[in-house]
């Protein structure tokens, strides 16, 4: 009922406060790169687990991992911008940073609605059943099959958290190698750490 659903939001907003608690305590991170892929996966890991879930406690505790892990995340964000990017672009960085984080799913929504009124109130439901179409016959439907049956959660929760889990750790090599190309542009005089 409306109490867990309030115990539910209640857990990832004590966890967030949790995990920018935790961030402001730490003195000195030194993998910021590490701490960021790895606060990501962990999120998108308890996230999944918690769509799987079918007890309410486990997922009360799996949401304030998921409150804590996305705090660290985003604060990690923040923080390699603000560390990684010279002086001279780092506010404008940072603005494209808020705008793809805040601005893009309004832009998208805003996508959404112009296409319902240009095409119909069906245009999105039809663009939808071929994305549904399109995944099926990339076999990723006969995958997904029993993910979340017994907790009943939508499997395209469990799928984006899985999804976003193996970008992450595919991206994660690449994120860090190129960690050492833009300390080198940022102090060419140093040579870039191995």
């Amino acid at each position: 009922g409306s109490g867990g659903y309030g115990a539910l939001l209640s857990a990832a907003g004590g966890g967030a406060l949790l995990g920018a608690f935790a961030m402001a305590s730490v003195r000195d991170v030194q993998a910021h790169g590490r701490v960021l892929i790895v606060s990501g996966i962990i999120f998108c890991a308890a996230l999944a687990a918690f769509a799987l879930s079918p007890l309410f406690w486990v997922g009360i505790v799996l949401l304030v991992l998921v409150g804590v892990t996305s705090t660290v995340f985003t604060t990690m964000i923040a923080t390699v911008i603000q560390l990684r990017v010279p002086g001279e672009l780092r506010g404008r960085v940072m603005s494209l940073y808020a705008i793809t984080l805040i601005g893009l799913p309004s832009l998208g929504a805003l996508g959404v609605a112009a296409a319902s009124r240009a095409l119909g109130a069906q245009a999105p439901a039809l663009a939808a059943r071929l994305s549904l179409g399109l995944l099926r016959a990339l076999g990723v439907e006969a995958l997904t099959r029993h993910l979340g049956l017994e907790a009943g959660a939508p499997r395209a929760v469990v799928l984006g958290a899985l999804v976003l889990i193996v970008v992450l750790v595919a991206t994660a090599p690449l994120f860090l190698s190129l960690r050492g190309a833009a300390e080198a542009l940022v102090r060419p005089d140093s040579a870039a750490p191995v």
